[in-house]
């Protein structure tokens, strides 16, 4: 999807400062690794159920929020419903390109939790609660969340 450049409003200036910060360092998702493995190799999505309360979790959790016990991994669809959402018309100078786009709350099928990803849409204002959306997973992944998106199904 071609998306216009937009131009910023020319009453409105953005107060940014400018900064750099430069880090070299590496770190490990840990106990929710297999999430991220699951998007990078399989470009998949993978949940975490209680085997007590029976709970899904997406985004993963090591341990239920409810019992505490340790939760297992369970393959999820990739389809869901959007609970609710928001366009969003200006961001920073990093992601103003990009604008407008869709923030929504997701619950993906086979989940009880919601996981905030963003939508793709032609026409944002077609972007309402209830509508059914699926993954995408670019071509080139990285192990992160910015690896998927969603599309109305």
């Amino acid at each position: 999807m071609a998306r216009k450049k937009k131009e910023p409003r020319p009453d409105v200036v953005p107060f940014e400062i400018p900064d750099r910060i430069e880090m070299n360092y590496r770190y490990s998702y840990g106990g929710i690794s297999p999430f991220f493995r699951a998007i990078k190799e399989e470009a998949n999505l993978l949940g975490s159920r209680c085997a007590r309360c029976k709970k899904t979790y997406l985004p993963p959790r090591i341990n239920c929020s409810q019992c505490y016990r340790p939760t297992k991994w369970v393959p999820l669809g990739n389809e869901g419903t959007v609970i609710t959402c928001t366009t969003v018309y200006y961001a920073t100078s990093r992601f103003f390109s990009k604008t407008p786009f869709v923030c929504a709350y997701i619950r993906v099928d086979g989940a009880d939790t919601l996981l905030l990803q963003n939508i793709i849409l032609d026409d944002v204002t077609q972007a309402r609660p209830g509508i059914r959306v699926r993954a995408l997973f670019r071509p080139e992944r990285k192990g992160e969340m910015a690896d998927f998106y969603f599309v109305p199904v």
